[in-house]
């Protein structure tokens, strides 16, 4: 259609306090863009290894984890899939997102328990209609 324009969604945080989230990659930039498209909404902490993934995990206790699948530089057996499942068992109620390069991991992630899979580059539209859905975010615009 021609001179329709969508209107962009206005997003606000849930009321109360802010909801915690962990973003996991190992790449520096992704860490980043990440963190700048969510802090304005969360408190986030990010960590780079799946060793320190734990870490930040047990004693921030987040609401939400964005997590990569392959991590390079850390252990074999703290990868994303690994991480996902120590996460699930120790805090069944935290919403995992799993996200890769690789969208032919997505069912497999799905099926170890992930709450949803994102092909990077992750969308901010996709991500944030995802948070809406799981009561972690708000629009103003619905």
């Amino acid at each position: 259609m021609e001179g329709c324009m969508m209107e962009e969604k206005e997003y606000v945080k849930k009321e109360g306090a802010k909801k915690r989230v962990l973003l996991v990659d190992d790449v520096e930039e992704i860490r980043i863009a990440h963190a700048e498209l969510l802090l304005p909404f969360f408190d986030v902490q990010v960590a780079e290894t799946g060793e320190r993934a734990l870490q930040i995990f047990n004693s921030f206790k987040p609401d939400l984890v964005i997590l990569d699948i392959e991590l390079i530089g850390t252990s074999p057996a703290l990868q994303g899939p690994d991480l996902l499942g120590l996460m699930k068992e120790a805090l069944g109620d935290v919403v995992i997102c799993m996200v890769s390069g690789r969208s032919d991991l997505k069912k497999k992630m799905i099926l170890l328990g992930a709450d949803a899979f994102f092909e990077k580059p992750v969308s901010r539209g996709e991500l944030f209609d995802f948070l809406i859905g799981v009561g972690l975010l708000d629009t103003v615009n619905e």
